[in-house]
């Protein structure tokens, strides 16, 4: 994906976003994964219960697709109308615009301007 391409953004609890550009790592204390240029975004998480490294989104021939990094709680996936899911690492799950991230007691992001 280029600069210029638009794929959204994620928008955590606190307010804190980024727009999605490629690889997106989001956790308590995220850090880049070997061999990608990684973007970052810190969740508050003072109870620990979100991993360093909780989820990974990505950009795969123009969707977003995310999947959970083994992190120890588990990241749910909640979609208006539907149950909440557990997001696995593998298959990567396609993402759409309103989805909704539980990274653990209530730590949440959400997806908007997904394609």
């Amino acid at each position: 994906p280029s600069d210029l391409d638009d794929y959204g953004r994620v928008v955590s609890q606190d307010g804190e976003q980024i727009e999605i550009r490629g690889t997106v790592v989001i956790g308590r204390a995220p850090s880049g994964l070997p061999g990608d240029d990684c973007q970052l975004l810190r969740v508050t998480s003072p109870d620990r219960s979100v991993s360093r490294n909780h989820v990974l989104l990505r950009v795969v021939d123009g969707l977003v697709v995310g999947g959970d990094l083994g992190s120890n709680n588990g990241t749910m996936l909640i979609r208006h109308g539907q149950s909440a899911v557990p997001l696995p690492k593998d298959p990567p799950r396609q993402l759409r615009h309103g989805d909704v991230l539980d990274l653990g007691l209530g730590c949440t992001v959400r997806l908007v301007g997904l394609p």
